[in-house]
């Protein structure tokens, strides 16, 4: 094979008669240009042979190129190099362009949920998530602030569809883990029930939960959910705590969503129940801090739940002894 990929077009003479070179006429090896075959001597290249006990083995090539190919070949770079600064001048204007757009969703939300935000703020938090919306393939958050904006504005039944569209976008997201998935799905769900109620998304600053707080709470919705005693269940109360333990934990764990499963069981909401449920699973199997013996009987009363929970059955603990 010719050095550079060239093709061998032509041999005016054989290397056993002349070993000492032949002169040869190529193509150029890339796919950018290639010489003109009714023009060969537009190319001209010396192949240099070795006599070795396997036979003849090539040492060398040279070529010359005519005047007219090399300016071909410098147009023809100067072109590529046009298109590669066209390409860049592309990507940066989209990149300026997305990062408007999420400014305009930052500025919308802020608007939205501030308790200080005035009339004004709220008309211009509508404007403002309308215009991001408007762009192309907009991520399933830009819906969930436009329905904030809406419920804060008094327009309940435009708040329903925008954040129902944006929940069902969140939910066939795949670049989410587990837990940011479940934790986003939880919080806009708890969202929309405030809009079909509605009422409006006002964030007020609050005191973080301590550990055991947030266990606490936990806790509390497993006992509503799941307690072996029928007199102690409380559906709608195991939802409302189940989903408080969610939001105001920093991270929460698997065992949270899974309470929260539980918790929307009770309740009669098998569908969320199934949703959370596999999240908190999927959570569970990602957990690095289980030893194999600790995560195997957790993962298969995960599942054992996640089964009832699609025969549309409720989970509660057996009770003491049994």
């Amino acid at each position: 094979m010719l050095q550079g990929g060239a093709v061998v077009k032509a041999v005016t003479k054989g290397h056993e008669a002349d070993p000492q070179g032949l002169n040869v006429l190529l193509d150029i090896g890339t796919q950018r240009w290639r010489t003109d075959s009714s023009k060969p001597a537009q190319v001209v290249g010396t192949v240099r042979f070795v006599k070795t006990e396997n036979g003849w083995r090539q040492t060398a090539l040279q070529t010359q190129l005519s005047k007219g190919l090399m300016a071909e070949i410098r147009e023809a770079r100067r072109l590529e190099a046009a298109k590669e600064e066209e390409r860049s001048q592309v990507a940066a204007r989209a990149q300026r362009e997305a990062q408007r757009v999420y400014q305009l969703n930052e500025r919308a939300w802020s608007y939205a949920i501030s308790p200080e935000s005035t009339e004004g703020n709220v008309v211009e938090a509508v404007n403002l998530a309308k215009e991001a919306i408007q762009t192309t393939d907009p991520p399933w958050n830009f819906f969930g602030t436009l329905g904030t904006a809406y419920a804060r504005n008094g327009q309940f039944a435009e708040a329903v569809e925008m954040q129902t569209r944006g929940l069902a976008m969140l939910r066939e997201t795949s670049n989410l883990t587990a837990e940011q998935k479940a934790t986003a799905i939880v919080v806009s769900a708890r969202r929309l029930e405030l809009f079909r109620q509605r009422k409006p998304y006002i964030e007020l600053p609050r005191a973080p939960l301590t550990d055991v707080q947030e266990r606490e709470l936990n806790e509390a919705a497993w006992r509503y959910a799941a307690s072996p005693d029928p007199a102690q269940r409380d559906g709608v109360k195991a939802v409302d705590i189940a989903m408080q333990a969610v939001q105001k934990s920093f991270h929460p764990p698997w065992n949270f969503f899974g309470t929260l499963a539980t918790a929307y069981a009770r309740n009669g909401q098998f569908s969320e129940a199934v949703e959370m449920q596999t999240l908190a699973l999927a959570m569970l199997r990602e957990t690095r801090n289980l030893t194999p013996e600790q995560m195997a009987p957790r993962v298969a009363a995960s599942e054992q739940r996640l089964e009832l929970f699609r025969q549309r059955k409720p989970y509660a603990e057996p009770p003491p002894g049994q």
